[in-house]
């Protein structure tokens, strides 16, 4: 009811000498920074840092535990609390993530000019689809006494697309003499060609909403059964494939409906390297994910070593199925294709994919998929899309609560999470980096993440581990690990066919005990010593986790 929204104590008001004051540090202050000083009477005092002293010589910045003087307002008194609310350095890095060309989606653009003295201008823009358009001046241009439209002047006036979709990528300018036209022509002028661009752009993608009988006939195409009736009174078509995984193969899968519910549930186990997939079959896993992020101070797994884990798979009769990066973007596309031929050529025949990009590069080279559950799949009819798709199977979003998974119908099979510390966040922001990387302006950042283990803390002393990968993105994990190992019996009634361990940030020695830890606890089911077996499972994963173990959102559900 009364946030104490007040920034970060920066340290109290000392002796004042005029109107500047001396502050004895408790965080680094810079120039620009905002103040809020709380007054003994008066309220608060804000002001903004414009000049700084340390030691007698004005400074730009300087670092927690230093005396510096500057001004404050004239209210404030020796023992007046200092707060800072605003933070000049962490502004600009903040803006450089939304201006910086390098996440920029604008569409290049070239634009020619061309005039004759005593006629209209005439703009043409295009794009290097092919759409094209011309807009022509209401005036008509002059000879130029000053500032005549030469290159530099129409590259500063006709390139300013700021709130536009477009960028200038070519400028030709065509113009015969030296000439002039009213700044204020020339930019209304490119407002009208762009807007035309827009709308040509646009009407080569028509939206329409389709008759009710095409729509009817297209959703029977697509999920396999008439729209208004349940998934349940269709029939959704086989994936494609065999099952057969190669090196390292399983027989083909049965689906969930030819499951009956209460069968053990096969196991699974997401790593993150070569040593943790080791220790995940050395300990009974029946199925290891090999993430597709290389964590920063992990090497990248090369094609010996994927060949090797390939072959020891297939000797103990379980399945090695590697998987593309949860996340990429559009520049990484050549990346993600090497690693992806990097993979087949290894021998995997089966790939776990996590969004449709790198669900379209598997259709487009036929490879059979697993679908990830960053794909949030919450519902009968996405997991029947993805199964006309030609996946194999799917794990289904841990958002799901027990009920909610019992209603999804399904002719593939499902897997669902049972422990693990799921991420709460992937950032491009480097917390690490940002904080502890000491990277500034024209400098890198020195990898502070390749040097040990990090957690962020919030105000209940709740420890949230993280990890960077090595395209330096950053993933927050909840504070406790999910543990359903004492709820199994309820899990196998859900009639799915694996249950997974997320795993892929752990260290091997971890992933061995935990994996062993599930495959004891699933022997037990339908032997009659489950009770006994389950509770002792329980007891040992949290020994495994200090912060303590959550049930994630199997009881009380998000959606």
């Amino acid at each position: 009811g009364r946030p104490s929204n007040r920034g970060l104590y920066l340290g109290r008001v000392g002796r004042r000498q005029g109107r500047c004051c001396k502050v004895h540090l408790e965080a680094p202050l810079n120039r620009g920074d905002g103040l809020d000083v709380w007054v003994s009477r008066g309220g608060h005092q804000g002001v903004v840092v414009h000049k700084l002293w340390q030691d007698g010589r004005e400074v730009t910045a300087a670092a927690a535990g230093a005396t510096v003087e500057l001004e404050l307002p004239a209210a404030a008194r020796p023992g007046d609390r200092i707060f800072k609310t605003s933070d000049i350095k962490l502004l600009d890095t903040i803006r450089r993530t939304y201006t910086s060309p390098h996440e920029e989606g604008r569409v290049p653009v070239g634009m020619k000019v061309s005039a004759r003295a005593g006629e209209p201008l005439q703009l043409e823009v295009f794009d290097r689809e092919g759409q094209r358009v011309k807009a022509v001046s209401q005036l008509k241009t002059e000879a130029a006494s000053r500032h005549p439209l030469d290159d530099k002047v129409l590259a500063a006036q006709l390139g300013r697309l700021g709130n536009t979709p477009f960028k200038l990528e070519k400028l030709v300018n065509e113009i015969e003499g030296s000439l002039m036209l009213p700044f204020s022509e020339l930019n209304r002028l490119r407002r009208e060609a762009v807007a035309k661009l827009r709308r040509q752009r646009l009407a080569a993608w028509p939206q329409r909403v389709p008759p009710l009988m095409e729509f009817k006939a297209r959703w029977q195409q697509v999920f396999g059964w008439p729209f208004g009736e349940g998934p349940g009174k269709g029939k959704v078509p086989a994936p494609t494939g065999s099952g057969s995984a190669g090196a390292g193969g399983l027989k083909p899968e049965v689906s969930r409906r030819q499951r009956s519910a209460g069968a053990v549930p096969r196991l699974a186990v997401a790593v993150g390297d070569a040593a943790a997939a080791r220790a995940a079959l050395a300990a009974g896993a029946e199925r290891v994910y090999l993430g597709g992020e290389v964590w920063q101070g992990r090497e990248p797994i090369g094609r010996a070593e994927l060949e090797a884990l390939l072959r020891l798979a297939g000797e103990q009769g379980a399945e090695l199925i590697p998987a593309l990066p949860r996340l990429w973007h559009e520049q990484e596309e050549a990346k993600v294709s090497r690693r992806l031929e990097l993979l087949l050529q290894a021998g995997a025949a089966t790939i776990l994919v996590a969004n449709a990009g790198s669900l379209q590069m598997i259709k487009e080279r036929g490879v059979a998929g697993w679908a990830d559950y960053p794909l949030n799949l919450f519902n009968s009819w996405s997991v029947a899309a993805l199964a006309r798709e030609g996946l194999k199977g799917v794990t289904l979003s841990p958002e799901l609560n027990l009920e909610q998974l019992r209603q999804i119908a399904a002719e593939i099979p499902l897997e669902v999470v049972v422990h693990g510390a799921l991420p709460l966040m992937v950032s491009a922001h480097c917390v690490l980096g940002a904080r502890l990387g000491g990277r500034t302006k024209g400098e890198p950042c020195t990898a502070p993440c390749r040097r040990g283990g990090y957690a962020l803390q919030d105000r209940l002393g709740l420890v949230f581990p993280l990890t960077v990968d090595r395209e330096c993105r950053f993933y927050l994990y909840n504070a406790k690990e999910m543990s359903l190992v004492d709820r199994l019996n309820e899990i196998a009634r859900l009639g799915v066919s694996w249950v997974r361990l997320e795993a892929r940030e752990k260290q091997a020695a971890y992933v061995k005990q935990l994996t062993g830890l599930y495959r004891r606890a699933l022997s037990a089911l339908g032997t009659g010593r489950e009770k006994e077996v389950l509770a002792a499972a329980a007891r040992e994963a949290e020994k495994l986790a200090p912060a303590g173990t959550t049930r994630g959102h199997y009881y009380r559900g998000v959606v």
